[in-house]
């Protein structure tokens, strides 16, 4: 009797799982529909016939700026959002090895000196004496070419000084130019490798800015002869910021990913046009690293 309930009750419970099952394949099954964006996307121009993305650029490019010389910073100088003028200093890097490298140029440069004043001197003495019986003519030569050895040696430990000099120079790390400071990448007690990416310090004008637009070279052929350009900042699509164009470069490139990493690449190459705002109260809606959906009119039509 027990094991005709149990088998009744398993029966009804696999009937219940399998019924579930099938109830829960049907609902996941309908469709859902297409949700409604959150923004409607930028209008298209009805003289565009080219489109490409846009990523918002100090005008003349941002400049990354890292140390001459490899070391660890000794103190940053300089905030996020801070102004330089070109010549301002940005980071220092630990000078101590370059001061010991200075101080022992310094030391041979005495000793070169010492040697050459004591030779010029022994050489000096002995063309004094009238008697040529008491110093032979290949002495005398041979005293000259040891006081010319000694004085090439002094000219090469002052070029030593003068190196070790400018090394102690380089080790504070001055601003290429005038602008803002965009993003600052390095602490005191870091390490400074000539060419890191990101940079350690990154430097821009948020006064005067431009757009790089990326064209996929398929379209390179459909620009208009006299590009001009109306850029859209993601998610507001109503109000257009027209654009002017300033140049295009002439290399086809990969296509990069805009995340400001250049090793981030797609198998897509492009042809990259320079514009900026016509108007220039637009910078001021603009953000450096901002990507935009860009549409290329004939200049005549934007």
């Amino acid at each position: 009797m027990i094991s005709l309930i149990a088998s009744r009750l398993s029966f009804w419970v696999s009937l219940a799982g399998i019924v579930t099952t099938l109830f829960l394949l049907i609902r996941t099954s309908t469709s859902q529909g297409i949700p409604e964006p959150l923004e409607e996307p930028p209008p298209k121009p009805k003289t565009a016939k080219v489109a490409g993305s846009g990523i918002v650029e100090s005008l003349g490019d941002n400049t990354r700026v890292s140390g001459n010389v490899p070391g660890v910073v000794s103190e940053v100088l300089v905030s996020v959002g801070g102004k330089v003028s070109k010549g301002d200093p940005l980071f220092d890097l630990d000078p101590r090895v370059a001061e010991s490298e200075l101080a022992i140029a310094k030391s041979g440069l005495e000793v070169a000196k010492a040697q050459y004043d004591s030779l010029k001197k022994v050489l000096d003495r002995l063309t004094r004496v009238k008697d040529s019986r008491a110093v032979s003519t290949s002495d005398l030569e041979s005293r000259r070419s040891e006081v010319a050895v000694a004085a090439a040696r002094v000219k090469s430990a002052e070029a030593e000084v003068r190196r070790a000099e400018t090394a102690i120079t380089l080790l504070t790390v001055l601003s290429p130019s005038d602008g803002s400071v965009l993003q600052v990448n390095v602490n005191a007690g870091e390490f400074n490798a000539p060419g890191a990416v990101p940079p350690p310090v990154l430097l821009g004008s948020r006064d005067e800015l431009q757009v790089r637009v990326d064209i996929d070279e398929e379209l390179t052929a459909s620009l208009p002869d006299t590009p001009a350009a109306v850029g859209y900042i993601r998610g507001i699509g109503e109000a257009g910021i027209d654009l002017e164009f300033i140049r295009i470069e002439p290399l086809i490139v990969p296509k990069r990913n805009l995340s400001g990493l250049p090793a981030e690449r797609v198998d897509t190459r492009v042809l990259q046009i320079i514009f900026k705002p016509k108007n220039p109260e637009d910078n001021s809606r603009l953000f450096i690293g901002q990507q935009l959906d860009v549409f290329v009119v004939p200049a005549d039509a934007s």
